[in-house]
């Protein structure tokens, strides 16, 4: 199995930003959108740049939480996904 290290960069942006943090003792990403902020429906994501999938399974941990500045409308429309394509 390959692990692959979460670094920043090692990953392509899309109207985020994507830094390297550490979280509870643990090396972590995080990525926070950035351009277009207040735009709904805008994709906006960090994609790992270089690597294939193929048979195989992946492991993460999500956190998320709102920013003290968030827009009220933005409270509920909070969501994480990890798509894959084969």
């Amino acid at each position: 199995m390959t692990k692959v290290e979460m670094k920043a960069g090692n990953f392509e942006t899309f109207n985020v930003s994507c830094d390297d943090v550490t979280i509870d003792g643990e090396n972590a990403l995080r990525v926070v959108k950035t351009k277009r902020i207040y735009d709904f429906d805008i994709n906006s994501f960090a994609r790992l740049k270089n690597e294939k999938f193929h048979n195989g399974e992946i492991k993460v941990k999500v956190m998320s939480r709102l920013l003290p500045d968030c827009d009220e409308r933005f409270r509920v429309r909070m969501s994480v996904f990890l798509p894959y394509q084969r």
